[in-house]
């Protein structure tokens, strides 16, 4: 059985409180009176009043709290059986108990369960079991649902970052990464202004201004050698202070440029270095040299010696998406971005294209089953599908208990400076139900 209150004021002024059951109005009342709100806990299967302690007997799946009050029974209906459209109707909290691991017994409040908020909000909850009960006595199988929807996008949208004036910026800042070890990012990107000059870029910098060698690295779309044809071009500094550069005795740590593609349109973009220090980049998934196999000499794919190895930069700056400011200028870019990925390892060719097109996975981005997040790949995942009206753009991984509760992990939210502009995705995804 479904059912959902809602809260409305209609234009007159006079607020109603509605009851559905099943997508059906089946109640409603004028409140004539003020509400209460509370900093306590909602309770699921239990009541605590003046009568004392009462429990309930019965199954739960999928609680949501939603932004404004609605009152069309069609709505109602349509969010019965999916989520899809959710995120545009301002959903709060969302608790959807299909959660699956086990819990430490050390956390505070004790709990056997947590429960992820898969909100942008992440209002967690937690479980306590009965008494002589263990996981598998209370979980059951859901048939609400005909297929799952873990990894289902709640909108279709990417982001538009016009960055043409140093003064009015727009553009994405998300925390550092180290890497300074084995690595790969990805991006969706496409370039949306008239001029070479506004291509797509994507940089961290060691400081503001600073000469190129000196960033820790530089995406940038460049021209290719014509008739509509561009590449990419990703280049890691060495230069750790601007008296090793005026010098010349530092340089580039990796200088790789991708295959040639149409320089119109989507394309993704996944730059990578392997634990045995070989640098690619892929552009829709494709690396291949000359012999038509990626190797250490082809095109997309450079092998580094020993000294570029270890002297690649590190910075606290954060990874800005459509902005790039060295010492000669304060570039300009007029680009659309989505989906960005940054992983602990070096993903496979085919692991790259395996998600070209779809969104990732639950069993890549729920990492709360794994005792430390430092072990699993995956990183931050940013699908940058928040609210039209929101300043930040929040990591989707969701971290270990434990991890969150001793401080060493935490939610790599970034910002967005400037417009939050939201563009359709050209039907790049489709929507994943893998579990």
């Amino acid at each position: 059985m479904h059912v959902a209150v809602s809260v409305s004021t209609d234009g007159d002024g006079v607020t109603r409180g509605y009851l559905f059951v099943n997508g059906l109005q089946e109640y409603s009342k004028v409140f004539t009176g003020a509400r209460w709100s509370s900093s306590e806990d909602i309770l699921f299967g239990m009541i605590n009043d003046n009568n004392g302690v009462q429990y309930s007997d019965c199954l739960f799946d999928e609680f949501r709290v939603l932004d404004g009050g609605e009152t069309d029974e069609a709505v109602i209906a349509s969010h019965m059986h999916s989520a899809s459209d959710l995120l545009s109707a301002g959903i709060r909290t969302y608790l959807r108990f299909d959660e699956s691991y086990d819990m430490p017994s050390t956390l505070v409040p004790p709990m056997d369960m947590k429960l992820a908020d898969s909100s942008l909000h992440r209002a967690d909850g937690f479980y306590v079991l009965p008494s002589g009960m263990t996981l598998s006595d209370v979980r059951v199988p859901s048939t609400i649902y005909g297929r799952e929807i873990d990894t289902t996008r709640f909108s279709d949208v990417g982001l538009s970052l016009t960055n043409t004036d140093i003064n009015n910026q727009n553009y994405i800042g998300i925390p550092s990464a180290d890497l300074t070890g084995q690595f790969t990012m990805e991006f969706w990107l496409k370039h949306t202004g008239a001029s070479t000059a506004t291509y797509p870029k994507v940089s961290q910098a060691t400081r503001e201004g600073s000469t190129r060698d000196r960033f820790v690295f530089t995406l940038e779309m460049v021209d290719g050698s014509g008739g509509g044809q561009c590449k990419y071009e990703f280049k890691m500094g060495s230069c750790r202070s601007a008296a090793e550069h005026t010098a010349g005795t530092c340089g580039y740590a990796v200088e790789i440029s991708s295959e040639e593609f149409a320089c119109s349109g989507w394309h993704h973009v996944a730059v990578q270095i392997t634990s045995t220090n070989v640098a690619k980049i892929f552009v829709d998934g494709v690396c291949t040299d000359n012999d038509g196999e990626p190797t250490s000499a082809g095109v997309c794919v450079k092998r580094l010696d020993a000294s570029d190895a270890s002297v690649r930069l590190i910075s606290l700056r954060p990874i800005e998406i459509g902005r790039l400011y060295d010492d000669s200028s304060y570039e300009q870019v007029q680009m659309e971005v989505d989906e960005i990925r940054l992983w602990r390892s070096a993903r496979s060719q085919e692991q790259i294209v395996a998600h070209l097109h779809r969104t990732l996975p639950h069993t890549l981005w729920d990492q709360q089953k794994s005792v430390s997040a430092s072990t699993e790949d995956l990183l931050a995942y940013y699908t940058l599908e928040e609210p039209v009206d929101s300043p930040r753009v929040y990591d989707r991984v969701l971290r270990p208990p434990a991890d969150i509760k001793n401080g060493n992990e935490k939610l790599l939210t970034g910002l967005i400076h400037g417009a939050r502009t939201q563009v359709a995705r050209a039907s790049l995804f489709v929507q994943n139900f893998q579990p």
